[in-house]
């Protein structure tokens, strides 16, 4: 599997820049990942699997990693490491058609988002494919579950503050479940941005609101 490569050959992060002197992409360095995103946007598979090939990979220098698996699911596995000295989750996703159509979403809007990077969402540390295997990967800084009810409350006030900076941008979340919010320093951040839409409706970030207020009562 590609967590099994991951795995045998202890592969290393480089990490990228949002935006690179350079206005070419590269398989071999960095990329311009805004003019990555634009074009990754484009409807259709052929389109999303021509996104993923024009990602770099990765640099095997200085990503170290556990074997604590924080999640696994039908199209990723994240997993605990480094990238640098930052602690970091390395999600990798999976090289199915629907693993691949997630990845390109939720990297694009990480990128897109990175001006709330920090202070809604986690910062992206890295982004790229596996040399081996090529199978896509986000790395994020690494952050802790949001607890369970009762200590939950302490955290009310700034997870409203990460959904309103979120909405500020323009952008509704649309999958609010307990473990998409997450505590760093703590601060919460929401997490697993697949389904976060520009330009949503009022309907949908009323749906935001009412899914946060839900679990915060919870």
């Amino acid at each position: 599997s590609d967590l099994d490569s991951l795995s045998s050959l202890r592969f290393g992060f480089k990490p990228l820049r949002t935006v690179s002197s350079s206005s070419s992409s590269s398989n071999d360095g960095d990329c311009d990942l805004r003019a990555w995103a634009a074009g990754a946007q484009q409807r259709g598979v052929m389109a999303t699997v021509s996104a993923i090939n024009a990602l770099p990979y990765l640099d095997p220098l200085c990503l170290t990693y556990t074997d604590d698996s924080l999640s696994c699911s039908s199209t990723s596995t994240v997993v605990k490491g480094f990238v640098g000295f930052n602690r970091a989750a390395i999600k990798v996703y999976n090289r199915t058609g629907a693993a691949l159509h997630l990845f390109v979403a939720e990297a694009v809007n990480y990128i897109l988002l990175s001006e709330v990077q920090g202070s809604s969402i986690p910062k992206l540390l890295a982004l790229g494919r596996l040399p081996h295997s090529g199978a896509p990967v986000l790395a994020l800084t690494l952050c802790q579950p949001l607890p369970l009810p009762p200590l939950r409350e302490q955290f009310a006030a700034s997870a409203r503050e990460a959904l309103a900076c979120l909405h500020a941008t323009g952008y509704g979340h649309g999958d609010l479940t307990g473990s998409n919010l997450l505590v760093f320093e703590g601060r919460v951040l929401l997490c697993d941005l697949q389904t976060c839409q520009r330009g949503a409706g009022q309907d949908s970030l009323q749906r935001d609101v009412a899914d946060l207020e839900q679990l915060l009562q919870d």
